[in-house]
């Protein structure tokens, strides 16, 4: 035991419990008959007082262990997913960062530094566990998730936008997403197309052709599709704004009734990224003779 340990509130309460045990047992004889003599009462009490305390720090040494044990497995899991042979691991240096930085949160964080730890452990791990099995989803917007895809696409995004995320543009989110966009766009070469979706040829306003010019600006390629002149099949692909990272992901919200966003899925299984990519692609092509009639 370190001398931290010794003077420790909790190494004074097992000895201050082992004196009262030994205090109780040479006291109890004198209030029996015939209680034996004080040197046997204080022999005993000594005994009993010093087993007290063996059997507490035995506990506590029991607890340490355990303590060990659970980060000797945390070593063994990071160990194990920094070895995995040839296949690739998502970054193991972050592994690794990780599984360290939640050791020492366990042994010296405060409760609610613990939980709140376990809490995003949590949410983190639903998310890997997600985009293993192809599919993750959240309740409302997951503005965090389509920044991160942003500064993580390498070649190719596409990417829907209907009236009802028009707002989120001139949003501190908004302006996260375009700044990580202008970077993708100019230090990795990432082309970007984005189709703004309408219902009626009304509805390209001024205010949307200056969007488009923003955007236009920052590298991204902008059309604008107007459901009501699109044919039958395009119009059904006009349905939901979605965005494609790298032919391999597809990010969707989905609004209720009143047209709040009140969902967001990641879909990474392939037959359903190349549904998304095809009526893109359908979309795109109805939509290429917008720039003529509207934004000269």
């Amino acid at each position: 035991m370190t001398g931290r340990e010794r003077h420790s509130p909790n190494a004074v309460c097992r000895l201050l419990l082992a004196v009262a045990a030994g205090v109780a047992t040479f006291l109890l004889p004198g209030l029996l008959p015939g209680g034996g003599t004080d040197r046997w009462r204080l022999v005993i009490a000594v005994a009993v007082g010093c087993a007290a305390l063996i059997v507490q720090e035995l506990r506590s040494f029991a607890g340490r262990m355990g303590a060990l044990e659970e980060r000797v497995t945390d070593i063994d899991t990071a160990v194990e997913l920094l070895s995995v042979g040839d296949r690739p691991v998502l970054r193991s240096r972050e592994v690794a960062r990780l599984a360290r930085a939640h050791m020492d949160i366990r042994d010296q964080g405060s409760d609610v530094v613990q939980a709140f730890a376990e809490t995003e452990s949590a949410r983190h791990t639903t998310l890997l566990e997600g985009l293993a099995a192809g599919r993750v989803e959240c309740a409302g917007e997951a503005h965090d998730w389509l920044i991160g895809l942003t500064e993580g696409a390498a070649h190719a995004v596409c990417a829907t936008s209907t009236s009802l995320d028009r707002d989120f543009w001139s949003s501190e989110p908004g302006e996260r997403y375009l700044r990580a966009q202008r970077r993708a766009v100019r230090e990795r070469g990432v082309e970007i197309r984005r189709l703004f979706v309408v219902d009626e040829e009304s509805e390209v306003t001024e205010g949307l052709k200056r969007l488009c010019d923003d955007h236009r600006a920052l590298g991204i390629d902008v059309r604008i599709a107007v459901v009501s002149a699109l044919g039958p099949s395009a119009r059904v692909a006009a349905l939901h704004d979605v965005v494609v990272f790298d032919g391999a992901l597809s990010y969707e919200t989905a609004p209720d009734p009143r047209g709040v966003l009140v969902m967001t899925t990641l879909v990474a299984r392939p037959g359903h990224v190349q549904e998304r990519i095809s009526r893109f692609r359908e979309l795109w092509q109805a939509a290429a003779p917008a720039p003529d009639r509207w934004m000269e």
